[in-house]
């Protein structure tokens, strides 16, 4: 990452600040929903037609911020790419005819191509749509402790075991993907081979035996492909499973504080919009 940043000091400050922007525009929008319950619950004086009109301007602007910072970040993602084939095919070039000739060539097409790809969606998308998601993480928990410090604090509590969900699935997901693209690696560099060599053995007779190696290499990147995906969704049930406990914990004690009389309609419906914006982060 630190060829990036030294490489697009620019576009890294131009992401944060539209990533800023995007962050309080999209928690802003748990405030819109408070003025509209506050309108329609005759709580606020403000006329229909101008919330109206407030609620078409948010929209737009919304939409223009969110282009510009999606844009902004995917691109810069594929930059980094860029950046990073140019450095490894630069070392790749930098050695020697002994130490080049040790590894089969598919292994550096692979490293040039599909662990590219890996790397582009596993580390740099991750890591810029993790920054914005931080900032919108403490934006909303600014927002809430404005509305309600009370139920804001009890969101942050409920938020914590999600905190711990990566800690706690992290060796494994690692582990599993590791071996996955080592199985891809191998998957690509047999397939190499074998297309390398069509006309031999084709003319040879070996189509049954390099179709039953192909078949043997494929279902051993299944099987990777498998334990990664079980991997996954394993600690996604987690995550979802916690983020209920979120959403619907907040909604039972707003219901409490509104029967007490100590929270409005519309703030409770705001407050819910912010615990998504502060569960989705996590």
């Amino acid at each position: 990452m630190k060829y990036v940043i030294r490489t697009y000091p620019k576009q890294i400050i131009l992401f944060s600040f539209l990533s800023v922007v995007l962050a309080i525009l999209n928690v802003s929008n748990a405030l819109v929903l408070q003025l509209m319950m506050n309108v329609a619950t005759k709580k606020s004086s403000l006329s229909y037609s101008f919330l109206v009109l407030v609620v078409i301007s948010y929209i737009i602007i919304n939409a223009i911020f969110y282009y510009f910072q999606q844009y902004n970040s995917e691109y810069l993602a594929k930059k980094s790419i860029s950046l990073y084939r140019n450095i490894i095919f630069e070392r790749i070039s930098a050695q020697r005819i002994s130490s080049f000739t040790k590894k089969d060539s598919g292994e550096y097409v692979s490293l040039m191509t599909s662990q590219m790809d890996t790397l582009e969606q596993n580390y740099f998308t991750a890591i810029f749509w993790g920054s914005y998601l931080l900032i919108q993480f403490i934006t909303a928990c600014i927002v809430a402790f404005f509305i309600n410090p009370v139920m804001a604090l009890v969101a942050i509590i409920l938020s914590i075991p999600n905190i711990f969900l990566p800690l706690l699935f992290r060796k494994v997901l690692e582990k599993t993907t590791i071996k996955t693209v080592k199985a891809t690696d191998t998957y690509v560099s047999k397939i190499s081979d074998y297309l390398k060599g069509f006309v031999d053995w084709k003319i040879n007779g070996g189509s049954s035996f390099v179709k039953k190696q192909e078949k043997s290499a494929n279902n051993t990147l299944l099987a990777n492909q498998k334990n990664e995906v079980r991997a996954m969704n394993l600690s996604t049930v987690f995550n979802n499973t916690f983020s209920n406990i979120l959403y619907l914990g907040t909604w039972l004690i707003g219901s409490f504080l509104i029967l007490n009389k100590n929270m409005t309609v519309g703030a409770i419906v705001a407050f819910s919009q912010l615990v998504t914006n502060i569960s989705f982060p996590i």
